[in-house]
């Protein structure tokens, strides 16, 4: 009676009853389920793939060699026309030095220079010359006013006019008679500059002609005439 009784509980309790209604076959062919649709998922993505890898093969190819020359040539145009910013108007247009580019940098400075604000390369005359050394030693025209010195030279492009004065200017305008075709004529005619003149003149005949022989008879006879 112990037996029976036991067995009816086993009958009556839950797992027995899952066991009961549910099989190893039922299981089994769940798992297969299960598999069929993962491996049909599988497929999916399979065939997907193939179609893009179909895609992209019939895109353009690269050249690899082809992109490497692209850059090696890109860095190549950096390094030779780099913009640098330079304060001279000429050299700012030119390459570097230490290049491979020196005959047409020189090149390209003559052009520049020749036309340099479109003034004329003018020709020297021993008339310019003499005009011209009046500006290069100016500082001795005028005692009472100091020039910089420097190391001034006669430029290949310049221009000679006549400086015409306006409404302001009307009492320091220069006379007609002060008045010359060039410096030179200019400082002839003025009195001031003409007596500066004979003043450093006589002092340096004097300084060339301190201890020679007529110096030496005007020193002799002073001291006869004191006695």
């Amino acid at each position: 009676m112990v037996v029976t009784k036991q067995k009816n509980n086993l009958a009556q309790s839950p797992a027995y009853n899952v066991e009961k209604e549910v099989g190893i076959d039922d299981i089994f062919e769940k798992l297969s389920k299960i598999g069929s649709e993962k491996n049909k998922n599988d497929n999916d993505n399979k065939e997907t793939l193939e179609k893009l890898k179909e895609h992209v093969s019939k895109l353009p190819g690269f050249d690899k060699a082809d992109l490497e020359d692209d850059v090696k040539k890109n860095k190549i145009l950096k390094k030779k026309y780099q913009v640098t910013s330079i304060n001279d108007p000429i050299e700012s247009v030119l390459p570097k030095k230490g290049q491979s580019l020196l005959r047409d940098r020189t090149a390209l400075k003559r052009k520049r220079t020749a036309e340099w604000f479109d003034l004329p390369k003018t020709e020297v005359t021993e008339d310019m010359k003499r005009e011209l050394s009046i500006i290069k030693y100016r500082q001795y025209l005028d005692p009472k006013r100091f020039y910089k010195k420097d190391k001034w030279e006669i430029p290949e492009r310049f221009q000679m006019g006549t400086i015409v004065g306006g409404p302001t200017d009307y009492y320091n305008r220069l006379t007609k008679k002060q008045r010359g075709e060039g410096f030179i004529e200019e400082i002839l005619n003025d009195p001031d500059a003409k007596a500066w003149f004979h003043k450093t003149y006589e002092g340096i005949q004097k300084e060339k002609v301190s201890g020679g022989k007529n110096y030496y008879k005007d020193f002799v006879a002073k001291r006869k005439g004191a006695k």
